[in-house]
């Protein structure tokens, strides 16, 4: 089976040929939707979606009575929800085919697992994902489209999740019969990715002890046990302390 975590090849192999076959019946093959529309929605990129989704409208428009009742079977609601959730591969996937820039909702679509997952896009960008947990079992899901963390709690408290694959951004997390769980995007300042001030500093403060004599910079460098925590500093007020310290210590 082919899906987003197939050989990159794989799938872009896998996509020129639905977009092909579905061309050449203008996405109303004679034996029904279900031939056309649920492969596609399952291995859509989301760069891709929004061109699914007109393509699919004007195959609707084609075929269906006067009530927009499709002659042609079903399909279309299995490929609505493949492109808004997914989890027939490793991990619960949210929006992994709806356009890029587009908006959507959906509330507890079930999951493989014993699951119900409830999430929003909105302009491209993912909200909150809540998971109700029916058995209990593990949960494990993959980033949403342009998370880079995320923190997860369950039940109303913290998990630390587990990263079970780097690639593609999975982890996994416990969970208890009943038990609501929700994923909520880290920002840059909860990740504290912008650590490069103090790196700099670090890196010219080492190089001026160099040249400084042997008593002063012995006691240079013995403050300079203190970076670590500077570092690790979790708001940006802290920061700005650390980095005033460390002009004073200049």
């Amino acid at each position: 089976m082919v899906g987003h975590e197939s050989p990159p090849e794989l799938l872009e192999t896998a996509r020129n040929t639905i977009w092909a076959v579905n061309a050449d019946n203008s996405w109303h093959p004679n034996n029904g939707f279900c031939l056309a529309w649920p492969p596609a929605g399952r291995i859509v990129s989301r760069q891709d979606g929004q061109k699914m989704l007109d393509a699919a409208s004007a195959a609707i428009r084609t075929v269906a009575y006067p009530n927009y009742w499709p002659d042609l079977g079903g399909g279309a609601n299995e490929a609505l929800h493949s492109m808004l959730m997914q989890s027939h591969e490793s991990c619960i996937r949210v929006f992994p085919g709806w356009p890029a820039k587009g908006s959507a909702s959906f509330r507890a679509l079930r999951a493989r697992g014993g699951f119900l997952v409830t999430a929003n896009q909105t302009a491209g960008t993912v909200g909150d994902v809540t998971v109700l947990s029916e058995v209990g079992r593990t949960l494990s899901f993959c980033l949403p489209p342009g998370w880079a963390a995320a923190r997860v709690t369950c039940g109303g408290r913290a998990v630390t999740p587990t990263l079970t694959n780097a690639t593609f951004g999975r982890y996994r997390v416990p969970t208890k019969v009943g038990e609501e769980c929700t994923l909520k995007r880290l920002k840059t300042d909860d990740n504290f990715d912008d650590r490069e001030p103090f790196f700099s500093a670090a890196a010219d403060a080492l190089e001026v002890s160099k040249d400084l004599p042997p008593p002063i910079r012995l006691r240079i460098d013995h403050r300079f046990c203190a970076w670590p925590a500077a570092i690790a500093v979790q708001t940006r007020q802290q920061q700005r302390s650390a980095l005033a310290l460390a002009d004073l210590w200049l």
